[in-house]
């Protein structure tokens, strides 16, 4: 599902590679639905793969985790995306290129960034697709996991905090 949707939002991001200023805003609404679906595709399922090989215990931590990856992620491709944009962008109105026309080339290198790494997205969800279990945890896998809660602040107290101190300060 995962690659599915990466594969979607990739052909909708070919779909903007061509765009140019003469299109409307006509031609743009069908490969924007598309890239919806195919993002929305993969979002769920994602989440999902980040929660599902944890306990119920470390499901809000790695929840937790996947979303600040997602949020992290997201804000880096942001500033990738607009740097291209704006690169693109510029260079082609310091040419002498119509501001309609440089608009439109910045926005088609803009997509072919985005569609890279949605391609990206695919080859990895089939990479990760090929991982299997190989048996029962070993020695390696718990001193892995050992090392990774070491670094969690825990959700819930381990142990009862003390009673506070009478008010006058005399013993009870």
């Amino acid at each position: 599902m995962i690659g599915g949707g990466f594969g979607i939002a990739t052909a909708a991001f070919a779909v903007f590679a061509f765009v140019n200023a003469s299109w409307e805003y006509g031609t743009f609404v069908v490969p924007l639905v598309v890239l919806a679906v195919g993002l929305g595709l993969a979002n769920g399922p994602s989440s999902s793969v980040a929660t599902a090989c944890v306990t119920t215990e470390q499901v809000g931590a790695a929840s937790g985790i996947s979303n600040m990856g997602r949020y992290v992620g997201s804000a880096v491709l942001t500033a990738v995306t607009a740097a291209l944009f704006s690169s693109v962008y510029t260079h082609h109105c310091s040419s002498g290129t119509a501001l309609a026309d440089a608009l439109a080339a910045g926005f088609s290198r803009a997509a072919i960034g985005l569609g890279l790494f949605c391609a990206f997205g695919v080859a990895l969800a089939l990479l990760i697709g090929r991982i299997r279990p190989t048996g029962p945890p070993t020695a390696a896998h718990y001193a892995a996991a050992a090392a990774a809660s070491t670094h969690t602040l825990p959700t819930q107290p381990t142990t009862p905090p003390p009673p506070p101190p009478p008010a006058n300060g005399t013993p009870s």
